[in-house]
């Protein structure tokens, strides 16, 4: 964990060059771990998503009840969206119109039907406290390894979080290997690093929904 106090600061609004879109969708059920298939369904119709820089495909994810639901923990148990649930893809502004033609699509994701329906604009965050729900980490790196190696780059992205704190492991199955994550939460951010680290990302694997804040 790293941990620093901080004066409060003030900040102008960054000019947003990215969005969340919220697509509506239907479907009974997903297994927790389908990134990878996801992704694959999503750029048989948006092969660009890919490699455009400020995209990334956030994974699906249901609400927590309560009475005690948590998410299950292994890839091959089921989440049951409900019809609150969305698809959010990030996308530069300019790639909102392409990006629309998702609507009305039937997905296969690991052998689950994903029906999309219509897109709703979610502009970013003005939030100085940010989470991604994974980060890619390597096999044997420890906790505070992985805090020393997210503040090195993000340094080099002129971003200086006076709080990180890493939080759960996770995994994410692809045919080459076996993705290993952590989630990570910065706090204390000034407004334009929020604005920035919502463009840019961090670390690779954007359409599996990584380094996504």
């Amino acid at each position: 964990m790293h941990w620093q106090e901080s004066p409060n600061n003030d900040a102008e609004n960054a000019a947003e060059s990215v969005v969340d879109m919220a697509f509506a969708i239907r479907c009974r059920q997903l297994p927790v771990d389908h990134a990878y298939s996801l992704s694959i369904a999503i750029m048989a119709h948006l092969p660009w998503i890919k490699e455009e820089v400020g995209a990334g495909i956030h994974s699906i994810h249901v609400a927590a009840s309560g009475n005690g639901w948590v998410r299950p923990i292994h890839g091959d148990n089921l989440l049951f969206p409900s019809r609150r649930t969305k698809l959010s893809i990030r996308v530069p502004v300019e790639r909102e119109a392409d990006a629309r033609v998702l609507s009305g699509k039937l997905l296969e994701v690991d052998g689950h039907e994903l029906v999309i329906g219509d897109a709703r604009i979610r502009p970013l965050s003005t939030l100085t406290t940010l989470f991604s729900r994974h980060m890619v980490v390597d096999e044997t790196e420890a906790e505070e390894e992985f805090l020393d190696r997210a503040a090195e780059n993000l340094e080099e992205m002129g971003v200086r979080p006076q709080k990180m704190l890493c939080g759960i492991e996770n995994t994410i199955n692809t045919p080459d290997r076996l993705l290993k994550t952590r989630s990570l939460m910065l706090a204390d951010l000034r407004l334009e690093e929020s604005a920035a680290l919502q463009t840019q990302g961090m670390g690779g694997h954007r359409h599996l929904g990584c380094g996504l804040f």
